[in-house]
C-alpha cells in the first residue's frame, strides 16, 4: 500500500483541533480522489474506516482499496490468536480427570 496523499497526521490534527473522535478527509488533486481516516480509539478508527469504505464502494473504487486500518488489522489478528489459545486451553481442560486432576490422554 502506498503512502496516503493526505497523511493520517493531518486527519489526527483535525480531530484534535475540532474535538472530534472520528475524521474522514476527502481530497481531489485534479486527477484522483484521496481519502484518509482517523479514529481516536481502535473502535473509532474502525468506524471511520467503515465510513470511508462505504464511500469507496459507492464510488466503485477497486476492491483492493477497501481494507481495515493497520491498527484494526493488528487487533483482529491478536483476537484470532487469543481465540485459538482459548480453544486449546479448553481442549486441555476437557482432558483433566475431575477426580484425580490428572490429564487423561486418549
Amino acid at each position: 500500500m502506498s503512502t496516503p496523499k493526505i497523511p493520517i497526521s493531518a486527519a489526527k490534527e483535525v480531530a484534535r483541533t475540532h474535538e472530534m473522535t472520528q475524521v474522514i478527509i476527502l481530497g481531489w488533486d485534479g486527477e484522483s480522489t484521496h481519502i484518509t481516516t482517523y479514529g481516536k480509539t481502535a473502535i473509532d478508527c474502525d468506524q471511520a474506516a467503515q465510513g470511508a469504505n462505504f464511500l469507496k464502494v459507492l464510488w466503485n473504487w477497486p476492491k483492493s482499496t477497501i481494507v481495515d486500518p493497520f491498527r484494526v488489522r493488528g487487533m483482529k489478528k491478536r483476537i484470532q490468536e487469543l481465540e485459538n489459545e482459548t480453544a486449546a486451553l479448553r481442549e486441555a481442560l476437557e482432558r483433566i480427570d475431575p477426580v484425580t486432576r490428572k490429564i487423561v490422554f486418549p
